[in-house]
C-alpha cells in the first residue's frame, strides 16, 4: 500500500483562527487542523471545512452529540481504556492516531493493540513522537516491523526543521506506510507553507512554487538568500505549480536553470533571465527580485490562475 502523506496544522496553542485563514491554510497544503474539542465552538462555520479537523480525544467528548463528520482523533496511550469504551458507542468508522512517546513503545504490543483490535470500525495510525527529526526516523523505524500499522510523524513544538524532515520523510516512503505529519506551528498559514514546500520537495504534490538555488560556492557573487526569501515572500500566494530557479552565478547558472521554468543566473555585474531553458533577457543587479516576481505572477497567470500583481 502506498500512502502520500498529508499534513496537519497545529491549533492547539492558538485562539480560534477566522475561517478564511483556514481555508487560506488549507488551499496551502495543510490537510487538517488539529484542535481541542472547545476550540470548535469558537470557530464559526465549520461545516465549511467538513472532515478536516483532528481533535485532540479526551473524556469530555460526547459521541452522541459531536458533529459526525469529526472523526479523526488523537489519542494518548494512557486514554486507551477509556477511548475504547468511548469509541464502541460511537457509529460510523473512526481514525485514531496513537501518540507513542519513546517510554510508551514498549506498550505497544502488550496494551495498545489488544485495545485497537478490540475497537470495530476504528482504522489505527501509530504516532511516535520525538524531539528532533533524527530521533523520529530511529523512532519510525523501531515501530514498523512491530505492526502493520501507518505511521503519523509528530515532531515536537519547536523542533521542526523542514530540511531534516524532508530527508525523514526521504527514509520513510519506500515503506509506503507513512499516512501523515505534523507542523507544529499555532499558525495555520505557517503550517501550510512548510508543509506545501516538504510535498513539493519529496515531489509527492506539485502545488505553488517550488524554488532551486546553487549551494552558494566561491562562484556566487550575488547576495542569493536574501534575494530567494524576498522572492518566496512575494510569490507565497501562487498555487500554480512552477519550478524557479535562482543561481548566483552567470557561468554554470543558466545550464543549471534549464529545467526550471523560470530562472535567474546572477553576478557582480549583473544577469541573465531564464525561461524553459532559454537565456532571453539581461537584468542589472538591482531588476533581479522584482522581474523574477514580475515573470511569476506573469506565468501563473498564463497558465489559468487568477491572480494580480
Amino acid at each position: 500500500m502506498s500512502l502520500v502523506p498529508i499534513s496537519i496544522a497545529d491549533l492547539r496553542g492558538a485562539t480560534a483562527e477566522p475561517l478564511d485563514d483556514l481555508r487560506a491554510a488549507k488551499m496551502r497544503g495543510a490537510g487538517l487542523f488539529l484542535v481541542h474539542s472547545r476550540q470548535l465552538s469558537a470557530t464559526s462555520e465549520r461545516g465549511a471545512l467538513e472532515g478536516d479537523f483532528l481533535l485532540e480525544w479526551d473524556e469530555t467528548l460526547d459521541a452522541t452529540t459531536l458533529d459526525p463528520s469529526l472523526w479523526r482523533f488523537l489519542v494518548g496511550p494512557g486514554q486507551f481504556p477509556a477511548f475504547a469504551r468511548w469509541a464502541r458507542n460511537r457509529l460510523g468508522n473512526i481514525e485514531a492516531l496513537l501518540q507513542l512517546a519513546p517510554d510508551e513503545e514498549s506498550d505497544l504490543t502488550c496494551c495498545v493493540v489488544p485495545h485497537l483490535e478490540a475497537i470495530p470500525g476504528v482504522k489505527p495510525v501509530l504516532a511516535p513522537v520525538a524531539p528532533d527529526a533524527p530521533q523520529l526516523l530511529a523512532a519510525a523505524r523501531r515501530l514498523l516491523p512491530l505492526t502493520p500499522y501507518p505511521l503519523s510523524l509528530l515532531p515536537l513544538t519547536g523542533s521542526y526543521d523542514p530540511d531534516a524532515m524532508t530527508l525523514v520523510f526521504s527514509s520513510l516512503m519506500e515503506s509506503g506506510r507513512v499516512h501523515s505529519f505534523l507542523v507544529p506551528s499555532p499558525d495555520p498559514r505557517h503550517s501550510a507553507a512548510a508543509a506545501t514546500s516538504l510535498l513539493n520537495a519529496l515531489e509527492l504534490r506539485r502545488f505553488g512554487v517550488n524554488y532551486v538555488s546553487c549551494p552558494t560556492c566561491g562562484r556566487c557573487e550575488i547576495p542569493l538568500e536574501e534575494i530567494v526569501a524576498q522572492v518566496r515572500q512575494q510569490t507565497s500566494d501562487i498555487s500554480t505549480p512552477l519550478n524557479v530557479a535562482i543561481m548566483g552565478c552567470v557561468v554554470n547558472g543558466p545550464g543549471e536553470s534549464k529545467h526550471a521554468d523560470i530562472g535567474i543566473a546572477g553576478g557582480r555585474s549583473g544577469g541573465v533571465l531564464i525561461k524553459n531553458g532559454q537565456v532571453v533577457g539581461k537584468l542589472e543587479k538591482h531588476e533581479f527580485v522584482d522581474a523574477l516576481v514580475r515573470e511569476i505572477r506573469q506565468m501563473a497567470r498564463d497558465r489559468g490562475e487568477p491572480i494580480s500583481g
